[in-house]
């Protein structure tokens, strides 16, 4: 009885192995051998406390994530890695720590709930902060 257990779970686990290799593979074929996103929301700054903290309501933005040309030097925001392109312009996305995690989303047609933070009191202008990115088929 405690074989038939031990050789049933193996099996199992080599199966759930096999098939998550598989889609690995499937994935990496299609993403210039990035991993694919999940198709399910992907928290990004949603859990951290100085997201939350801030004043701004969370709002729905949609359109495509694209690489964006970083300025770097004294008093800049070189955290601005990223840029929503929507309709109606684009939108600095504020990306500091989580580029890996944003470039496999780079190219595609995304939703994101986020704050439109404005930080002109501190010198800077308005970007996005991501609390939430998943993908969507059409903007």
């Amino acid at each position: 009885m405690v074989r038939f257990r031990i050789r049933s779970v193996r099996s199992m686990t080599v199966v759930a192995l096999a098939a998550a290799l598989l889609q690995i593979g499937a994935c990496a074929s299609h993403t210039n051998g990035l991993p694919c996103p999940d198709t399910r929301e992907t928290v990004i700054f949603a859990q951290q406390v100085w997201y939350l903290d801030r004043p701004e309501p969370e709002q729905v933005w949609q359109g495509v994530l694209e690489p964006r040309e970083v300025v770097h030097g004294p008093n800049t925001r070189d955290a601005l890695r990223f840029a929503l392109v929507t309709p109606d312009g684009d939108l600095p996305v504020y990306a500091a720590g989580v580029e890996n995690v944003l470039s496999r989303y780079s190219g595609q047609n995304v939703s994101i709930i986020g704050r439109w933070v404005d930080l002109s009191a501190e010198g800077f202008s308005t970007e996005l902060w991501i609390g939430t990115i998943c993908l969507v088929d059409r903007v």
